[in-house]
């Protein structure tokens, strides 16, 4: 994992700061069973990420690492409900709201499809859950081309060959010993950087004495920094986070995309940029 990726796993063990993302994706018929489970075994292969898991660095002394699980069950990954009658917007938000607070299991793969039957006018809905590690939101779309068709009966895609789910796992001795073998090179390599640096330090501060007034202060303020936000107390800066709970509510807001492209370039930003602006407004 990148240390981002690192940061964001670690930190959800607090359920307030989960890094899960959930779509809601309305589809104008329920779709055919096997055909969505070839799509998605055919999605797993081009896009990687969908068949490995999160492995501990051996002693924690690494970031976690990706490695493929031989055990990816795809009845698993991908589900089927029923909503409620009468199968509106509001059946469909509460029930992905329920889905979308539901923590991952962190000994599989990062992601959750749920397909909704039931809604009014024969349409169904697929909910799907991705966590911030595999990709973003944008991505996230993306990567749906390789299981959501934009056309009824569109022709299957071109076949590739199929990754075997049941190799290259980390249950293994070899993949015990990979993960040894990572966490070691990681410290040897953090070790080497940090020694590295300080000889760099120590021949800088020789050749520049002067040096040695500017490393006090930025210690000073660093420390200066570090106390400022212990001394922090309250439990938000904001006063929409002061009675933040696990309780999650999905609503839909619509705006036409094209002035909201236009906004954006009249502003010099992109359509992100428009849509987090106006939440934070």
């Amino acid at each position: 994992m990148t240390d981002v990726e690192a940061l964001m796993w670690t930190l959800e063990k607090d359920p307030h700061l989960s890094s899960t993302f959930a779509n809601i994706t309305i589809l104008d018929r329920s779709p055919d069973v096997e055909r969505l489970r070839r799509r998605m075994e055919r999605a797993v292969t081009v896009v990687p990420r969908l068949r490995q898991r999160v492995v501990p660095a051996f002693g924690r002394m690494a970031p976690p690492q990706w490695r493929d699980d031989p055990d990816v069950d795809l009845d698993w990954h991908v589900r089927r409900l029923a909503v409620a009658a009468p199968g509106d917007e509001r059946a469909v938000l509460d029930v992905a709201a329920t889905l979308a607070a539901e923590p991952f299991d962190r000994t599989r793969p990062l992601w959750r499809f749920t397909v909704l039957d039931g809604l009014e006018g024969g349409r169904a809905a697929m909910v799907q859950q991705i966590h911030h590690t595999i990709t973003d939101g944008e991505g996230g779309v993306r990567m749906s081309v390789e299981f959501l068709d934009v056309e009824r009966d569109a022709p299957e895609p071109a076949p590739i060959e199929l990754v075997s789910l049941a190799e290259g796992g980390p249950g293994g001795p070899a993949g015990l010993a990979a993960t040894v073998a990572t966490s070691v090179g990681h410290v040897a390599r953090r070790n080497l950087g940090i020694a590295r640096r300080l000889v760099e330090e120590s021949v800088g501060i020789a050749i520049h004495p002067s040096r040695v007034a500017s490393l006090t202060t930025d210690a000073v303020d660093i420390a200066g920094s570090v106390l400022r936000q212990l001394a922090v107390a309250d439990r938000a800066h904001s006063p929409l986070w002061t009675e933040r709970s696990l309780r999650r509510r999905l609503e839909v807001l619509r705006l036409p995309l094209d002035d909201t492209k236009r906004a954006a370039k009249a502003l010099g930003g992109s359509v992100n940029d428009v849509f987090v602006a106006a939440v934070a407004g």
